[in-house]
């Protein structure tokens, strides 16, 4: 039995890059399992990553002994569904975001990880990189005092498109470069 975690990326939309290739590149987990309802992109991806288990249906996925974990990356409409089942059958999961559509389905969904022992977690990744982290200390720590609101604003640079600008509260802005 290997020593890393066994995951499985269920959909292979655009998102699903982000999760195959740490799960590809990291010293601790492994690429083990694959789905997608789409036939011959299925395929093609298994070949391609060298995956051993691939399927159309998330149920054989699920049930599947050698995955111990799955990331979610479908439409927010079937999250609640396939994180319950995952759990319900013994599964770590990492679920894109929104986790559900509902209040409801998002209690369901703790509860099935609390009542499986396993962890589920919504990939909100920015809490992971260091100026959020930062933010995080320094509020604890009580350096900005009492924070009642805070406004966040992201966004990726492309190629070809303007520099980000920022936009302070008297209205400048400036180019952020």
């Amino acid at each position: 039995m290997s020593d890393k975690i066994r995951a499985a990326v269920i959909g292979l939309g655009a998102i699903s890059g982000a999760h195959t290739n740490v799960y590809q590149g990291s010293p601790h987990a492994e690429l083990a399992g694959i789905c997608d309802i789409a036939e011959q992109w299925l395929a093609r991806r298994q070949k391609e990553w060298n995956v051993p288990h691939a399927s159309t249906d998330w149920r054989e996925i699920v049930a599947n002994p050698e995955i111990d974990a799955v990331s979610i990356c479908l439409p927010a409409a079937l999250h609640a569904p396939v994180a319950v089942a995952a759990l319900e059958a013994g599964k770590h999961v990492l679920c894109e975001k929104p986790p559900a559509l509902t209040l409801a389905e998002s209690r369901q969904m703790a509860d099935a990880a609390k009542k499986a022992g396993k962890v589920f977690m919504v990939s909100f990744n920015y809490r992971f990189w260091r100026t959020s982290q930062q933010l995080k200390r320094l509020t604890d720590e009580g350096a900005l005092g009492e924070v009642y609101l805070a406004r966040a604003v992201y966004r990726r640079q492309l190629p070809g498109l303007p520099p980000p600008t920022m936009s302070r509260a008297d209205g400048e802005t400036y180019n952020r470069n």
